[in-house]
């Protein structure tokens, strides 16, 4: 399949159902704070991982996005940096910037609205502003891709390209290095710490497109299958590790940890695109599939939601001493956490079909005639990437 014929895969849309998911639970344990206790179970050290949706998150958007840059350079589309711009605009701006104003006003912090120019502020307007320097890495991707783009509007050649990727490889190395760029959390969770994610994911994107048309590539069942237990047993396993401690402390023991996290969401993303076996329905179903499809909703939501809704029981549990008071509060607290899901839920499905998909209409709006007749045959994951 040529890169630029674009259709639908459900396989991405449920594994950003799975990512949101890992980011909703992650989180439940943060305001529940059961992140200070020590995570002995196998399950809550995995979900005391669960930021790893972000990586796989970085993983899709490399997959996804850079197969629209490979189709331009290949059809010396002059009308693909504007469209591209258009289409980021409207994907990621709406909803986006009605959260910001929203923590302003709720907050009334004047630093949420540095949030307007994607500027992390990590927790200065908690709960709102947590998710948003992950928006702000994703951003600065988009210029990334923007700056290719523009090049080959203007004639730049693939070693445009190839300058541009390097730049960015070097960068990664000497902020890991530590040599030249102190090992700083924020470092770690910007743009040229989380590079590889993104370059991962254009690889295997560049992979799948061209394996598709090969007669050895249909016929490489067997490794595939074999690749795919590897590598989800090797991202269970790091996960695992890092469940049990601080992403501080694994970040100064191992410094790469992020690179090879998202080199194995990658490599499994993969596998799951090649591989077909009944056991797969167990990822990609009708519900990851829509969980999926109101990520983005869910993701700038959630953490409002269960904050506000379970927060006050879960002060209640911490504060009762006699054991009659435990018990009502932790009922309470189960109920509010239901509520919590639900809202959560409701939220994210009223705000997709209000405001992202009105937004994402537009798109046809602003296509050149050139880019309509190309639009026929693109399907779901242009449009909702």
């Amino acid at each position: 399949m040529a890169p630029h014929q674009v259709r639908f895969i459900p396989e991405l849309e449920s594994a950003r159902g799975w990512a949101i998911l890992l980011v909703v639970l992650f989180h439940y344990l943060g305001i529940l704070n059961l992140q200070q206790m020590p995570a002995e179970g196998v399950w809550q050290r995995l979900i005391s991982a669960g930021n790893t949706g972000v990586t796989l998150f970085f993983v899709l958007s490399g997959f996804l996005l850079s197969r629209p840059v490979v189709a331009a350079f290949q059809t010396d589309n002059s009308g693909a940096f504007r469209s591209f711009v258009i289409a980021r605009v409207l994907r990621i701006f709406p909803l986006y910037y009605l959260v910001v104003l929203a923590a302003f006003l709720f907050t009334s912090k004047l630093v949420a609205l540095k949030g307007l120019l994607f500027i992390p502020i990590g927790f200065a307007a908690f709960p709102y502003s947590v998710p948003w320097w992950s928006l702000s890495v994703e951003m600065q991707f988009y210029v990334f891709l923007a700056v290719i783009l523009l090049g080959i509007r203007y004639g730049a050649g693939r070693w445009w390209i190839a300058g541009l990727v390097g730049v960015f490889i070097v960068w990664h190395i000497l902020l890991l290095s530590g040599q030249v760029f102190s090992r700083t959390y924020a470092w770690h969770n910007s743009f040229p710490g989380r590079f590889p994610a993104f370059l991962f994911g254009a690889l295997i994107a560049y992979v799948y497109d061209r394996d598709l048309d090969t007669p050895w590539g249909r016929r490489r069942v067997a490794f595939y299958r074999i690749l795919s237990g590897t590598a989800l047993a090797a991202l269970l396993g790091l996960l695992y590790w890092y469940g049990g401690h601080r992403q501080e402390m694994v970040l100064r023991i191992f410094p790469a940890f992020h690179d090879l996290e998202a080199l194995l969401w990658a490599l499994v993303l993969l596998c799951l695109l090649r591989v077909r076996s009944r056991l797969k329905r167990l990822f990609v179903n009708r519900v990851m599939n829509y969980f999926g499809e109101i990520s983005y909703s869910v993701y700038l939501l959630h953490v409002p939601a269960i904050f506000y809704i379970t927060y006050p029981f879960v002060l209640a549990v911490n504060s009762s001493t006699a054991n009659a008071a435990v018990e009502r509060a932790l009922a309470e607290l189960v109920f509010a956490l239901a509520l919590s899901v639900a809202a959560t839920l409701g939220l994210s499905t009223l705000s997709w079909h209000w405001i992202e998909k009105p937004f994402l209409s537009l798109k046809r709006m602003f296509r050149t005639e050139k880019g309509k007749k190309a639009a026929i045959k693109n399907a779901k994951n242009v449009e909702l990437t």
